[in-house]
């Protein structure tokens, strides 16, 4: 499956990063949560289309007026982040705060995410809404070699997605 946030994170240069967790709002107004590789959009694993509202303010990422943005991109991408970090993805990053170490904890719970019929074509038409680079690529490495290492059924399926 992919997902378009590819295309935010090729507007981030001034985050190196290649994996990122991103908001997805379909058109029913529910909610997804991806982890995605930034080369290509795939996705890692993800869960959600939850529904029961979304963020006062929320927008896509890509509506956001980059053209006429002269200074670092993540600022700006702070304006769409801001409505679902006082929310939903707020209390998805609980308790720890950090992207990388929930991210991991997301792909280690969905990485077996089911690949239902309509699953592709919902992500192809929806919109990203919050995007945070994980620019901590040693703290998710690190945490899904730790996961892995406790289960081997995880671990071949980090191998084969190139996680490991």
């Amino acid at each position: 499956m992919i997902s378009q946030a590819a295309a935010v994170a090729n507007l981030l240069w001034d985050v190196e990063h290649d994996i990122g967790l991103a908001v997805h709002v379909g058109e029913d107004k529910t909610f997804a949560y991806a982890v995605v590789q930034t080369s290509n959009g795939e996705i890692l694993a993800w869960d959600g289309w939850i529904g029961g509202g979304l963020p006062e303010g929320s927008i896509s990422v890509m509506e956001l007026g980059w053209d006429g943005w002269d200074d670092f991109p993540t600022k700006l991408l702070a304006e769409a982040n801001g409505p679902w970090l006082k929310s939903h993805l707020g209390y998805f990053l609980v308790p720890t705060y950090s992207v990388a170490r929930q991210a991991a904890k997301l792909v280690e719970a969905h990485w077996d995410s089911p690949n239902y019929d309509e699953t592709p074509q919902r992500f192809a038409s929806s919109y990203v809404a919050a995007y945070l680079p994980i620019a901590e690529r040693e703290v998710f490495f690190t945490e899904l070699k730790r996961r892995a290492a406790e289960s081997r059924e995880l671990h071949d399926r980090y191998r084969r997605l190139g996680l490991l």
